[in-house]
């Protein structure tokens, strides 16, 4: 008892696990904050409104696919490498990338979405307003750019306080402005605060980054960024981006073709129950999303500066957030059907089937925590996209005839399914570059 203890006491000075404890007890809070909201928009809604609220993300979910070139992930990936090596210059150019892809994609493809998502849901379900409702999502996300430039800053400057201070000043905003709207204006009032929180937090990020560029020399002015604009070639950043937006998009359409499959043959509701299960079982990994976060920072970071315990660490952090994730995923599953009756309503009991089905995907999620990570920082995209790529071409028609025969069982099914196998497929090919 006595080295246990003497052992969580060291753990205790490592800047790792700080980091991770102050991420995860934002990640505590605003999970919170997200379940309760989450619960009394489905009370305020009911299931058929709600229903199409889910619908609406998911859809907006297909656009944003084609919206992601990777800059984000690449950025950060970048940018920690950078600042490890405090390359002034680097950042500079780091910075004009990030800033040049997000404009091209916000004004060509997402401007594009924007015109046809009513089209779009016309043809799919028979109803513009869903599209008209995903224009304000996609606007949103288009403004959201320099708020995402701020975030991955605070992170690669291990400010870990100011960004979770930071993303959950956004999300009580997002929070706040829906409740502000939904008792007047349904659905469309929820999305039109979602869209006010991200134009806040974008006025706020201005402020936010002219603050850092005043207290730290390596952050370049807003003068030297457009100065520079012409300057910077961003080919070979691209292309490192570019095969990381082709991994995420496909991770992507693991969550959204099965719901995307699901609205074309059940009622709206049917989706919102899904969407209700989904989160339930997710809720466990609110303890180890920061995990994920830190390691697509820290892992690069060690891999610059040649350390030992490279392998080493990523083993150990995905053994013991698996175990983690059984632990607190098991007795959440068991109290699901009072947890959901209680708290969502009993028009929401549908929901409590599927979660049974869902948990292997929480046990899942947590052992494979570092593998998106790992495989950004060993810059060994192509081949975790081939695996992805093989799963969907081979899985897609089985898992459409799945969902359309079994409904909310099959995508249960399917999403497991199609989770499992990627992942396991990635864990034993990497396996051979961390020997």
């Amino acid at each position: 008892m006595k080295n246990m203890l003497n052992r969580i006491k060291k753990w205790r000075h490592i800047s790792f696990v700080q980091d991770t404890a102050v991420m995860q007890m934002g990640s505590g809070f605003t999970t919170v904050v997200n379940v309760l909201a989450s619960v009394a928009f489905a009370r305020i809604l009911l299931p058929e409104k709600y229903g199409v609220y889910s619908l609406v993300f998911a859809l907006a979910g297909l656009f944003a696919i084609f919206m992601n070139l990777g800059v984000d992930r690449a950025t950060l990936i970048l940018l920690a490498d950078a600042f490890e090596k405090k390359d002034r210059k680097e950042i500079l150019n780091i910075f004009i990338y990030f800033l040049k892809i997000s404009l091209v994609v916000s004004l060509g493809i997402g401007g594009l979405a924007i015109i046809i998502s009513p089209i779009v849901s016309t043809y799919m379900y028979g109803a513009p307003y869903v599209g008209e409702l995903v224009r304000l999502v996609i606007f949103a996300n288009i403004l959201g750019i320099f708020y995402e430039l701020i975030s991955i800053i605070l992170q690669v400057m291990r400010n870990i306080k100011g960004y979770v201070f930071f993303d959950n000043i956004k999300n009580l905003l997002r929070i706040s402005f829906g409740f502000a709207l939904i008792f007047s204006l349904g659905v469309f009032g929820v999305l039109v605060g979602y869209l006010s929180s991200v134009i806040v937090s974008m006025i706020l990020s201005i402020f936010v980054y002219s603050y850092l560029q005043r207290k730290y020399e390596v952050l370049p002015s807003f003068k030297e960024i457009i100065s520079n604009w012409r300057g910077v070639y961003i080919k070979n950043y691209f292309k490192f981006g570019f095969l990381i937006a082709i991994n995420q998009n496909m991770t992507q359409l693991y969550s959204t073709l099965p719901v995307i499959f699901l609205s074309l043959f059940f009622p709206t509701e049917t989706v919102g129950y899904f969407n209700i299960a989904m989160k339930y079982v997710s809720l466990p990994l609110v303890f180890l999303s920061p995990v994920s976060q830190l390691l697509a920072v820290r892992l690069p970071q060690l891999k610059a500066s040649n350390n030992p315990l490279f392998a080493r660490n990523f083993y150990k952090v995905s053994l013991i957030s698996g175990f983690i994730a059984f632990f607190l995923v098991v007795p959440a599953v068991i109290i699901a059907p009072f947890v959901i009756r209680f708290f969502y309503g009993p028009e929401y009991v549908e929901s409590i089937k599927i979660v049974y089905w869902l948990m292997p995907l929480t046990i899942l999620s947590g052992l494979s925590v570092g593998i998106g990570p790992l495989f950004r920082t060993l810059n060994k995209m192509k081949e975790i996209i081939i695996i992805n790529f093989l799963i969907i071409i081979l899985g897609g028609l089985p898992a459409f005839y799945l969902i359309k025969i079994y409904g909310l069982i099959g995508i249960a099914i399917v999403t497991v399914t199609w989770f499992t196998m990627s992942y396991s497929f990635a864990f034993i090919y990497i396996r051979k570059f961390l020997k």
